[in-house]
């Protein structure tokens, strides 16, 4: 063993303890002599006290005795006789009255401070007597039998008296320590020298301890008996084996702890309490943007300015880690190498001895940079749909004020254009009308970008024909283009489908813009509007529309404003062309909602092209049903100046079924309920008025007759929705419909109707046309008696009744429409539809030309897996004949639909839906067949009289003024001008007439008209 490795003797566990044995031994020996000293010497004191005690007691007759016969030779032999005790020092004699009368010796003063000599000069040594102790005791003289007090006499003694005595033994002690500790060195001194080599042996074996030495290591004690030593041999040389087996699995978990440190996801990092990196992974290097820890480490030397993006938050960390002893998911930004920032989420604790001395820190580190991006952008997305929430809760409560003061401007407008007025008031009325309409219109442009901006403008994916568009698209805006004296034309390529499946309105919307911008801007030349084909699949088409005008033309820097919101091409305050500026924002929204996109070229002076794309899905059928569209009446449609002409004929026949019937109106306001009893009144029903929700449910349990119930929104007390819900409880009123009236038009109130148990929805201002057809749509047609004579014995019920139209009604003929067909419910789409037979016969026919073959494309679309073709198709199916009266080819149609959602449909579900709809065609087609009508014989006179003429001639220039404007109402004249118009010359042009009306081409309809005038020399009078 190296002499390097041996213990000093001087430091040796032996040697150390011989010290501590000896030393605590002279220090619990020192402590017992003086324990046995002291108490000695308190012994020896008490004996000494004892003695003056027996010698004060012994002497006291013989004072007595002297002082009482003051003699001085008696006193000196007492004296001396008291100095010859060893024990005695001192003595002091006073008289009765406490004076000093004889001392001798060492004596001390009763201040415990001045000696005093004795007066006869006997005095001992002052050295060694300055620890003295006294005894004193009064002298008294006893004479007939009574004692009489002398004097008083006081004895001392001192330390050194005591201390004389127990010299002795105090030397005796000393010498019995110094023998016994000198025994005691040499006993430990052998025990030392016993322990020592064992001892050191261990001592250098464990200083050689060493993970890579544990195998060299061992060591042998010499000792035959199994002692203490013995058992450390074995307990040092197990613990070595155990060392030896334990080093694999350190090693092992060392190599995992590395792999983790280095290949964790998360930064883990080491920090000296200077600031500096003791050690970092991978991840940290990464984060940090280093090419390797070394680096990383090598070149941060203070965190804080280096890591931290404020360093302010590394101190404010190290703050915290001191009051918690950690840190956990602290989210700060940190700076990379380069400079760059970035989000992490810290977690740091402090590393300390057993002594809780700082040593330094370790923690992890999370990059969270994409999570706080995503959190801001969802943040941003909160704080962006609670702004729309607002703007649309604004724009609702807006709309609902707003459209409330335009629901009684257009409804009295409405009813006032009703009654008996002059040319004037009806010319001011009709602008009035028109002017409103128009702000309803700018309302909608509104609500419709509020609804584009909340992201809550839904659109609809139906069937419709592009050609319905652009008819409704002539229809509306060609009276302006006429008026300007402008020519619209369209132009659209023979490669593009004629039926689509999209949102037709919102194209209409978008084409209705672009086209009166047009005409806006357009005072001579031509609109033409263009339709192209741009791509096309099997399930989807692009189309691109074009409007171009020969206008005024755009600069530049007015093209760079366009589809910006309530931004217009001309703003200055003089600018003539009116508008809100919303149009073309509303119009590109709609556009990439239908995924495509709009543009504008333009030259000043040269017109512009507004140009947009957009894409719909295609449906099977080559056409749609088209169906009628009732309109308002328009300002230029002539009046019956002796009565009012509230509705088309149709419309009277489908209301008087309903005559009389009791609705209750829930409104609170008062113009609001004027304008709907006058409506309401006017389509004959019995109108009951409640002011609000919870007198709407009083006056239904007090009088439960109503068919219908017309509920407002909007109401103190109890509003729309709650009156509904308390409606509803009472089962008596589970059939009654009830259908809300508001002026709220923003997309949700539906949903939210429905809910409360409400059947149907209408908005404010009324359109008669709705209000009407949802009369129709919801009350029942029954006997009416018994509720009119209820009405009458109720003075709250307003029975006010619709008043005979004096106008004779056009016979409807049956027109070859049997009363009963196979597979078909005619009654049922006659009550559908108005009653209308003509109509009846007319979609019955289409039915059976667009779905005769359709099985087969079914079958085909099956084969190749398209069920989502097949779904649509029977949906499409289903709808169609429920409004035609095959309620069995409905029912069949739905099973169809329902199995296309759910899977493939079976061959039993497409045979018996094939077998269905065969037999419905068949019927339906079996019109065809029918023998085509023969005109009335006509004469070859013309009219017979100028009365006559005068007739034709205002009857022709009504049914113009219908056809010019799409009214239905000039179908009701044809049967009024057959039997005036009776020659030859007449019968093609009626038969033109009368096909093109059929066929709802009312602007080729007037080309007949114009013909049968000229014949007539008559001249057609606007309207």
């Amino acid at each position: 063993m190296p002499r390097s490795n041996l213990i000093n003797p001087k430091d040796s566990i032996a040697a150390q303890l011989l010290k501590w044995v000896i030393c605590s031994y002279l220090i619990i020996t020192f402590a017992v002599t003086l324990v046995h000293l002291s108490i000695g010497y308190l012994n020896t004191k008490d004996r000494v006290n004892n003695e003056l005690k027996v010698i004060g007691n012994t002497y006291a007759l013989s004072l007595a005795q002297a002082l009482w016969n003051m003699s001085p030779e008696q006193l000196q032999s007492i004296f001396l006789g008291l100095g010859k005790f060893p024990s005695v020092v001192g003595v002091k004699l006073l008289d009765e009255r406490g004076e000093e009368i004889r001392a001798s010796g060492m004596i001390i003063a009763q201040d415990g401070t001045v000696l005093k000599i004795a007066s006869d000069g006997n005095r001992l040594p002052l050295k060694g007597y300055t620890g003295l102790f006294e005894f004193s005791f009064s002298i008294m003289h006893k004479r007939e039998d009574k004692e009489i007090k002398v004097g008083k006499a006081s004895l001392y003694s001192g330390n050194k008296v005591v201390f004389d005595r127990v010299k002795l033994n105090f030397l005796f002690i000393i010498i019995n320590s110094v023998i016994t500790a000198l025994a005691m060195w040499i006993i430990v001194l052998w025990i030392s020298r016993k322990l020592t080599r064992p001892l050191t042996e261990l001592t250098a074996a464990t200083e050689q301890l060493s993970m890579d030495r544990l195998d060299e290591i061992k060591i042998d004690i010499k000792t035959e008996k199994h002692d203490e030593l013995k058992i450390l041999e074995a307990a040092f040389n197990n613990m070595v084996r155990k060392l030896s087996a334990s080093k694999k699995t350190i090693q092992e978990s060392e190599s995992k702890y590395r792999s983790i440190f280095e290949n964790a996801v998360e930064g883990i990092f080491q920090i000296a309490l200077d600031g500096r990196f003791i050690s970092v992974n991978n991840s940290m290097v990464q984060y940090f943007g280093f090419e390797s820890p070394a680096e990383m480490m090598s070149s941060v030397t203070d965190i804080a300015l280096q890591c931290y993006a404020d360093p302010a938050e590394k101190a404010e960390s190290h703050k915290n880690i001191n009051k918690k002893n950690r840190i956990s998911d602290i989210e700060r930004r940190f700076k990379r190498k380069d400079g760059s920032l970035f989000w992490g989420s810290e977690s740091v604790r402090a590393v300390r001895d057993v002594d809780g001395k700082l040593l330094y820190f370790e923690g992890t580190l999370v990059d969270i940079t994409e999570r706080k991006a995503k959190e801001s952008a969802l943040r941003e997305r909160e704080i962006a749909e609670l702004a729309n929430r607002a703007k649309s809760d604004f724009l609702a409560n807006m709309s609902h004020e707003i459209r409330t003061p335009m629901n009684a401007i257009i409804g009295f407008t409405h009813l006032s254009l009703r009654m008996k007025t002059t040319p004037r008031q009806h010319d001011y009325l009709s602008k009035t009308l028109s002017s409103a309409e128009a702000l309803l219109g700018i309302i909608n442009d509104i609500l419709d970008f509020s609804k584009i901006e909340a992201g809550k403008l839904d659109m609809e994916h139906t069937s419709f024909f592009l050609k319905d568009v652009m008819e409704n698209l002539s229809a509306l805006l060609g009276p302006a283009a006429e008026e300007k004296g402008i020519e619209i034309l369209f132009v659209t390529d023979p490669d593009v489908p004629s039926a689509l499946l999209g949102d037709s309105l919102r194209l209409g919307q978008v084409l209705i813009n672009l086209t009166n911008n047009a005409i806006k801007f357009t005072n001579t030349g031509k609109i033409v509007i263009a339709t192209k084909l741009i791509e096309m699949d099997v399930n989807r088409v692009k189309l691109r529309f074009a409007v171009r005008d020969t206008g005024i033309g755009l600069t530049p820097k007015q093209i760079a404003g366009l589809f910006q919101p309530f931004t217009q091409a001309d703003a200055t305050t003089t600018r003539k062309y009116g508008g809100t500026g919303l149009g073309l924002t509303i119009s590109k929204r709609l556009v990439e909602m239908m995924n495509g996109d709009i543009s504008v070229t333009s030259q000043p002076g040269n017109g512009s092209v507004f140009a947009f794309t957009a894409e719909f899905g295609l449906t099977a059928v080559t056409q749609i049903i088209k169906k009628g569209r009732k309109r308002p009446l328009s300002p230029s449609e002539p009046m019956d100046q002796q009565a009012p002409v509230p509705y088309d004929s149709d419309e009277v026949d489908s209301l008087a079924n309903i005559k009389n019937a009791s609705v209750l109106l829930v409104e609170d306001n008062a113009i609001n309920q004027q304008v709907a009893t006058e409506l309401l009144e006017q389509a004959g029903m019995i109108v009951t008025i409640a002011s609000d929700g919870r007198e709407a449910v009083k006056v239904v349990n007090q009088t439960p007759v109503f068919d219908l119930v017309f509920m407002d929104l909007e109401m103190p007390e109890m509003d729309g929705y709650d009156a509904s819900r308390a409606i509803r409880l009472d089962t008596r009123f589970t059939d009654i419909p009830i259908i809300a009236m508001t002026a709220h038009a923003m997309s949700g109130v539906k949903e939210k109707c429905l809910d409360a148990g409400m059947n149907d929805h209408l908005s404010k201002p009324i359109d008669p046309p709705e209000l009407n057809a949802a009369l129709v749509r919801w009350i029942k047609p029954k006997i009416k008696e018994c509720k009119l004579q209820f009405a009458k014995e109720t003075p709250d019920l307003r029975n006010r009744v619709f008043p005979k139209n004096p106008i004779s009604k056009r016979p409807i003929s049956s027109n070859g429409l049997p009363q009963q067909m196979p597979d078909l419910d005619i009654d049922t789409a006659l009550k559908r539809l108005g009653g209308n037979r003509k109509l009846l016969k007319k979609l019955l026919i289409n039915f059976a030309d667009d779905y005769s073959d359709i099985t087969e494309i079914l079958r085909k679309a099956l084969a190749s897996g398209d069920t989502e073709y097949i779904r649509r198709t029977a949906h499409t199916i289903k709808g169609v004949a429920g409004n035609i009266g095959a309620d069995k080819l409905s029912e069949v149609a739905a099973e169809l639909e329902a199995a296309s959602v759910n899977g493939f449909p079976n061959d039993e579900i497409m045979n018996h839906f094939e077998t269905v709809l065969n037999r419905t065609t068949a019927s339906a087609g079996t019109l065809k067949t029918q023998p085509p009508k023969v005109p009335a014989a006509v004469s070859d006179s013309s009219p017979k009289s100028d009365t006559d003429r005068e007739k034709l001639a205002s009857l022709l220039s009504e049914l113009d003024g219908y056809l010019e404007h799409g009214q239905f109402k000039a179908a009701q004249l044809i049967d009024i001008l057959k039997p005036l118009l009776s020659g030859p010359d007449f019968r093609e042009p009626l038969e033109r007439l009368e096909e093109h009306i059929d066929d709802y081409n009312f602007d080729e309809a007037r080309e007949p008209v114009a013909e049968i005038a000229k014949l007539l020399n008559i001249t057609l009078e606007r309207r």
